[in-house]
């Protein structure tokens, strides 16, 4: 009897030790680094940044009465991969509602160009597009915005602007460790299981290729409901036909983002001299800094394209094999039509001259070609709209497309 009591003791004294042992025990995440809540918001302010936000942008309506309760907006650090597999930590924001009871989806928000630190949507809470996005999450939705390499706790780091896989492995990753910190039970919101992808101009192709790669390599317990692109370089050798043709082009800075971006990963290693004609070459370096704005960059480069790009470019691009490098930049970064599963919306502004109206057109083409129907793809031309005036007309449509029929299936 003293024995079976004695054993009785033991196996309790186990059991509470095994218990403490997994109660102090840290759970670990794939992606996940930490989450820091950084900014809560009431369902009456959410009201208000919506009232905020239709200031800046007149043509909002009013969803005011829509809100469905208050939300929190988190800093996010998760795990991701640089060059070669290196772990490189990113950052972004995760803009969540705090009722708990209900199940919500995520909508993955891929930002435009940037070139300022202090821009990166972690550094920019104040930023009016970024305030309209926190606003969304008061609908219901859990938004997520990264900061992209380069930026945020990245930003050490040179941008790998228009790099295909550094951006589908940012969106990805982000989109993981926001399931982890949902799956976390430590923060007040659930999700259903579905998400959605939206972005415009570098947005719009970084989530073309995200949809491309997420029904390749499908992250587990999330489905992909579809996506809204926006104005994007989707093709790379079409967007450099075009810039070859422009007498005066008002956005130099991309180019320099661009040729700095491949140089970055060495995918090309010449010197910027053999694309820019001097003094340009030698200014970019110091330009791209992550200090200067888009208008100071342009403001020492030059809009004539025949005085800014080296005359081998523009003459020996297709012959000369030192160009053969970044011919092949081009083609690999850029995303052709393939048959897709969830359904995608091409949104483009018919007066757009920093991204030519042609190349979601011709995107658009090269779907239907291979028989992808409206049920699939559909092109939503913006008319009237400029490069700017079209990121607005494109997100007042896709929060209509959100908010009907849960998010997709009833606009399509």
């Amino acid at each position: 009897m003293k024995t079976t009591k004695f054993l009785a003791v033991l196996v309790l004294i186990f059991a509470v030790l095994s218990c403490q042992k997994d109660m102090d025990q840290v759970v670990e995440y794939d992606n996940l680094i930490s989450a820091t809540l950084i900014k809560s918001v009431s369902e009456d302010e959410v009201k208000a940044l919506f009232i905020l936000a239709k200031q800046f942008f007149p043509e909002i309506p009013d969803y005011t009465q829509e809100v469905v309760g208050g939300i929190g907006v988190y800093y996010m650090e998760y795990a991701s991969t640089y060059l070669d597999g290196e772990p490189i930590v990113l950052s972004g924001l995760i803009c969540a509602p705090v009722d708990a009871s209900r199940n919500s989806m995520l909508v993955s928000i891929q930002n435009g160009t940037l070139v300022e630190h202090s821009s990166a949507p972690s550094n920019d809470l104040g930023n009016p597009a970024f305030l309209l996005m926190q606003a969304m999450a008061g609908l219901g939705y859990v938004i997520v915005i990264q900061d992209y390499i380069g930026f945020g706790a990245s930003e050490e780091y040179p941008h790998p602007y228009y790099v295909k896989s550094l951006f589908q492995s940012t969106v990805k990753d982000m989109l993981v460790a926001t399931k982890e910190m949902a799956e976390s039970g430590e923060y007040p919101f659930r999700l259903s299981g579905e998400f959605f992808l939206a972005g415009y101009s570098l947005g719009g192709w970084a989530t073309l290729i995200s949809h491309n790669h997420l029904e390749n390599d499908p992250i587990d317990g999330l489905t992909l409901m579809g996506s809204a692109c926006g104005a994007g370089a989707y093709s790379l050798l079409d967007m450099k036909e075009y810039l070859f043709e422009q007498t005066d082009y008002k956005q130099p800075f991309y180019l320099a983002l661009l040729i700095d971006g491949y140089r970055s990963v060495g995918a090309i290693q010449d010197d910027l001299s053999l694309f820019f004609s001097d003094p340009y070459d030698s200014r970019i370096p110091t330009l791209l800094d992550g200090e200067h704005s888009p208008g100071q960059i342009n403001s020492q480069l030059t809009t004539n394209m025949t005085e800014l790009l080296s005359q081998r470019l523009l003459t020996e691009f297709d012959m000369h094999s030192d160009y053969a490098p970044l011919k092949q930049s081009l083609e690999e970064n850029s995303q052709q039509a393939w048959v897709n599963k969830a359904p995608i919306h091409l949104y483009h502004g018919d007066k757009d001259e920093d991204i030519p109206f042609s190349i979601s057109e011709n995107l658009y083409s090269e779907f239907q070609n291979i028989g992808m129907g409206p049920d699939k793809v559909r092109f939503v031309p913006l008319e009237g709209a400029n490069h700017s005036t079209g990121s607005i007309s494109m997100f007042l449509m896709v929060m209509d497309i959100v908010q009907e029929g849960f998010g997709i299936k009833r606009a399509f």
